[in-house]
């Protein structure tokens, strides 16, 4: 029997949403440390979030080209499960932040894509506290994701397949309670990450839509 597909609810910014998030079935919940985003909170509302969460989902840091030293900060003050590195972030930062599980965060292009997974498959293989690869639809802006843009899935899947890793893939970008169901039959991933597919406006929650995401992906 396949595996219960790991579900993200990202973007969160106060415990109501959080709270529902996870009464809705949600795995994991990312707090976005990303200035420039609308959904970026401080590490002081991460950490109440957190603690009136009290481990009933796992606490997911999002940084994009931010400094080690920034991330461990947000890592150990929260506390969180685990980080999400968006952006130019070298290989070196990976390995630093351990024992802290990281995700790297990458665009999907379709003339890397298949190195690129070769390369970090070997790193799941080498670095124990390296969790998996997010994939997301190609974003220029320095927000971070939540493009709320769809990318080509089948090609992703075909990828994949010819690849036959163990890498745990989160599939990002587009992602609606409407859609969620197709894409997880199609790509098959790990897990699934929606922000803005369950808002009501840009960055504001919505709870009826994140209880929808959440039973259509199971």
């Amino acid at each position: 029997m396949p595996h219960a597909v790991q579900i993200k609810i990202c973007g969160l910014r106060d415990i109501d949403c959080a709270q529902a998030a996870a009464a809705a079935g949600a795995d994991m919940i990312g707090f976005v440390f990303v200035e420039a985003s609308p959904r970026h909170v401080t590490l002081d509302q991460a950490r109440s979030i957190a603690q009136a969460m009290g481990g009933r989902v796992e606490c997911v840091g999002v940084f994009k080209d931010a400094p080690v030293e920034y991330v461990r900060e947000h890592a150990e003050g929260v506390p969180l499960d685990r980080v999400q590195l968006h952006g130019q972030a070298p290989d070196a930062w990976i390995e630093a932040l351990g024992p802290t599980p990281v995700v790297r965060a990458v665009s999907f292009d379709p003339s890397k894509i298949e190195p690129m997974l070769e390369h970090y498959a070997a790193m799941y293989q080498r670095v124990e506290h390296f969790a998996g690869l997010l994939i997301d639809t190609p974003d220029p802006s320095p927000l971070g994701g939540g493009t709320g843009v769809t990318f080509d899935w089948p090609a992703l899947r075909r990828v994949l397949a010819r690849a036959a890793t163990n890498l745990p893939i989160m599939l990002a970008g587009g992602l609606t309670p409407g859609n969620v169901a197709e894409a997880i039959e199609v790509v098959r991933p790990w897990g699934v990450d929606v922000s803005s597919g369950v808002e009501s406006s840009r960055g504001v929650k919505d709870i009826k839509k994140i209880a929808a995401f959440c039973k259509a992906a199971r």
